[in-house]
């Protein structure tokens, strides 16, 4: 019988693509740079090794400013773009119904993990971080 589920995330339960593209293109634009398209985006998040600060902004390391912008574009669009994707809501539904409990694992900081789950309607179904 099975007693919990552990979700990831991003490209599990939600997209966040779209919004994280968004807030690395405001971020550019703030510093003079070309936008980056998505996909892009999409595939630097998913290397293990990467330097984002480098591949996304060319910097060594993301500077105070960069993350302030970041952050705050973020929280204040990002619930315009984030969905989960096709079907998550029933699954979650389903589980909750059999009283299996639901928690999620990601490397997104507490703030942001929580403020899209929320934006998302899917808050209430997952264990706090």
């Amino acid at each position: 019988m099975i007693k919990s589920v552990i979700f990831d995330m991003d490209g599990t339960l939600l997209d966040s693509s779209g919004a994280m593209t968004y807030s690395v293109n405001y971020v550019r634009e703030f510093m003079g740079l070309n936008h980056i398209d998505k996909a892009y985006v999409e595939h630097q998040l998913n290397q293990p090794d990467g330097n984002l600060p480098m591949l996304l902004y060319g910097t060594k390391e993301y500077t105070k400013e960069q993350q302030t912008l970041f952050r705050k574009h973020y929280l204040d669009n990002s619930p315009s773009f984030v969905k989960p994707y096709d079907g998550v809501p029933l699954l979650l539904e389903y589980l909750k119904s059999r009283d299996i409990s639901l928690g999620i694992a990601t490397n997104a900081p507490d703030f942001f993990a929580k403020h899209m789950l929320s934006a998302c309607g899917l808050g209430d179904f997952l264990l706090p971080l």
